[in-house]
């Protein structure tokens, strides 16, 4: 019974929000307050409470270890571009399919051994445990 939507309440009537704008609207009328936050910035400011990102920055940017993220088109893209390029210094380049797409660019979204095949041949890895090469 908790999967079924029983009732939908529209608020046609409020004024419009600008999404775009950062800030907090108020609606004395209607007795509430609408915060439009930037969530990257949000998300990227407690990844870096969480973590060390000057060590993972220094690491990364070593020569001989080498960063391959690949987004899938999901919704984690501008939050790869954001803490792997900009907070780490990731080059765009080891960043893959990070644009939002609502089909996932007709990619599967799971990236499991069945649907990720280039993936563990870009990194090598092993599918099963016998130590055949990938």
């Amino acid at each position: 019974e908790t999967v079924k939507i029983t009732h939908i309440k529209m608020a046609a009537t409020l004024p419009e929000v600008d999404i775009h704008t950062l800030g907090t609207y108020t609606f004395d009328d209607y007795n509430f307050q609408v915060e439009v936050v930037d969530s990257l910035a949000d998300y990227a400011a407690y990844m870096q409470e969480v973590f060390d990102f000057e060590a993972i920055k220094a690491l990364v940017q070593r020569l001989d270890f080498k960063v391959h993220v690949d987004s899938l088109h999901g919704v984690s893209g501008p939050y790869v571009d954001r803490i792997f390029h900009e907070c780490l210094g990731v080059p765009k380049a080891s960043l893959f399919r990070t644009n939002v797409l609502p089909d996932f660019g007709g990619c599967h979204p799971d990236p499991n051994l069945t649907y990720a095949a280039d993936l563990v041949h870009v990194m090598g890895l092993l599918p099963d445990g016998n130590a055949n090469p990938a």
